[in-house]
């Protein structure tokens, strides 16, 4: 929801979603104004401020309702499906903390590690070998937030 050609109806769609039992939105490094502005922090975001912001007041979508939607965000999925297990973020991490997940900030499940040119396959697959796991790393797109330990 930052400049984008349908904010009001990307956000209304949302927050409708974000009411059921069964839907959890997870949040990623794009919702980090929407959090800003929301709280009354800083908005770095001038294409944010001068319309994703705009566009929300003109249609009464205020700030106490930005909070409550935002409040509804979760950081990380653990979930089991058809024998599966599955951590599904909105960022990459390249293996899976041999303690437990709570060893990895939620940035780390927001943003990912590492740069935008690290191959995050190969050091997955590194990590893999190395541990002797069954996790597998599910892709959508390009997308390396999921891991699976479904064969």
């Amino acid at each position: 929801m930052i400049g984008g050609l349908q904010n009001v109806e990307v956000f209304n769609f949302l927050f409708e979603l974000s009411n059921h039992k069964n839907v959890l939105l997870l949040t990623g490094n794009h919702e980090q104004n929407l959090f800003n502005y929301a709280f009354e922090m800083p908005v770095r975001s001038k294409e944010f401020l001068n319309k994703t912001a705009v566009q929300f007041a003109e249609a009464g979508i205020d700030k106490s309702m930005l909070r409550q939607f935002y409040r509804k965000l979760g950081q990380i999925a653990y979930i089991n499906f058809r024998g599966g297990n599955y951590i599904i973020s909105h960022g990459g991490v390249p293996y899976i903390p041999e303690q437990s997940l709570d060893f990895y900030s939620t940035d780390c499940f927001i943003r990912g590690i590492g740069n935008y040119e690290d191959d995050v396959d190969q050091i997955f697959e590194n990590w893999q070998k190395s541990k002797n796991s069954i996790l597998k790393p599910l892709r959508h797109k390009g997308y390396r937030g999921r891991f699976s330990n479904k064969t």
